[in-house]
């Protein structure tokens, strides 16, 4: 095992900073904020989208495949003061100094990294995503769902509205506040040595005394252990010439034992053309392709993946399987725009707006099976950007043929300043007789309210 030490300060390896360019900064800045506030409403797995850090499974659309067509597999290993640690393989990963390549453990290995000028991307303890763009400082950051970030000499501090903190040194994490509980990260030989919790050492990370190969963790407070094992398995397919061949294999995890001591194990090896990593877990077998990295085929599914050159961009994902049967996933950040398409032939497509009061905020929903349209929603905002209305069109099939019905729900308000609420213009009358600051009166069983009709412009 690790010796225990206290926290101290890290020394990976210093993190790249890109100067910012100060004769243009500021356009430059400006230019890419106006596309930048277009993908902070994106990103899968950059969901990251409520305040604070996400402690959900890192995961996208498809089960084992992330938002750019990547093998990515997570698992649960346990929990450590109530904090899931997570296990996460994907096929784009280079090697984890924990866990080998392919593999990750983002409570022990969460960083901040530079994309490009103004760009930087984090990945947080729990396995999201966050992206970070300079402001007309360069050293003030703003990231997702209100995040904010300072940059001071080799540290990158970041925050939500929330409260929830994280620092950074060098690139790599260094300490954490989620409420009122401060975390700090021991390192020693650039690796996470224990980890506090309060003043008190919550997690140490165990290590092999002969070769200083990572062989678990364990948890003291709760006296759990998680162990896993590595072997060098992981084939290293480079381009020899004209032909694809395996160089070397490396080391990577084969074999976990989780905090409830069930065993999972990890099963790498090669295609029928020996060109193409398989992975092996249990009955699954995972196929992804050398070269570009993306899924090729996933237990009777077989997948077709169009990437886009933006480094943030989603991929469009579609997939077959041998009954015939299709689906697809993409959603178009910059355009505002999602599609998906289901087993049921169902097309559905959101749309949302990109730039102005109400970037980020849906604007419209459809479903369509073929060329007939089955629902339609519209989201109605008033000059301030606050959503006034909702108007919704269902068809139905039936004997006499097809038949629509629409909804609307006008946004009120109660004249004594109570809570907002929803109402159909049912219950007020005739939609012709809705106008902004009406009072009406709606009763529910024996009790009437007093409420104001908001703004609803269309």
């Amino acid at each position: 095992m690790l010796s225990r030490s206290k926290p101290q300060v890290a020394h990976p390896p210093l993190l790249l900073l890109l100067p910012n360019k100060q004769t243009n900064g500021i356009k430059t800045a400006s230019f890419a904020m106006t596309i930048f506030k277009s993908i902070l409403v994106l990103l899968l797995p950059l969901k990251a989208m409520a305040c604070g850090l996400d402690w959900n499974e890192p995961v996208s659309h498809f089960e084992n495949v992330d938002y750019q067509g990547n093998v990515h597999i997570v698992r649960k290993l346990g929990e450590v003061e109530k904090l899931p640690i997570y296990l996460i393989f994907n096929s784009s990963h280079g090697i984890s100094p924990y866990a080998g390549s392919g593999f990750e453990m983002p409570f022990l290995e969460s960083r901040i990294w530079q994309v490009d000028e103004n760009r930087f991307q984090m990945k947080s303890p729990s396995g999201w995503l966050w992206v970070f763009q300079r402001t007309k400082d360069p050293n003030v950051l703003e990231g997702n769902a209100g995040w904010k970030g300072l940059i001071k000499d080799d540290t990158f501090t970041v925050w939500a509205p929330c409260g929830d903190k994280i620092a950074f040194r060098k690139g790599r994490i260094v300490s954490m506040q989620i409420k009122e509980d401060k975390f700090d990260y021991a390192y020693k030989n650039n690796l996470v040595e224990n980890i506090w919790k309060n003043g008190q050492v919550i997690l140490e990370v165990k290590g092999d005394a002969k070769s200083g190969e990572v062989t678990g963790i364990e948890l003291p407070r709760s006296r759990e252990t998680i162990s896993w094992k590595q072997a060098r398995l992981y084939p290293r397919i480079e381009t020899v010439g004209t032909t694809r061949v395996v160089t070397r294999l490396d080391s990577t995890l084969t074999e976990v034992e989780k905090t409830d001591e069930t065993n999972e194990t990890f099963d790498f090896s090669l295609d029928d053309q020996k060109i193409n990593p398989t992975l092996k877990i249990g009955n699954r077998l995972i196929t992804w392709s050398s070269t570009t990295k993306t899924i090729i085929s996933d237990e009777g599914w077989v997948y077709d993946i169009k990437r886009e050159k933006d480094y943030f961009a989603n991929a469009e994902i579609g997939r077959k399987n041998a009954k015939g049967q299709s689906e697809c996933w993409h959603d178009d950040a910059l355009n505002g725009k999602s599609f998906v398409q289901g087993i049921d032939r169902v097309e559905k497509v959101r749309t949302r707006f990109t730039t102005g009061v109400l970037a980020g905020q849906p604007r419209a929903e459809t479903q369509t099976i073929g060329a007939a349209v089955v629902f339609e929603k519209r989201f109605i905002y008033d000059d301030k950007g606050t959503l006034v209305r909702i108007h919704e069109r269902t068809s139905e099939e039936s004997d006499t043929g097809a038949k629509s019905k629409h909804t609307d729900l006008v946004k009120v308000f109660e004249t004594n300043g109570g809570n907002v609420g929803w109402t159909t213009p049912e219950n007020m009358g005739s939609i012709g007789l809705i106008s902004d600051g009406k009072q009406i009166a709606i009763s529910s069983g024996n009790q009437t309210s007093n409420y104001l009709i908001s703004t609803n412009k269309y």
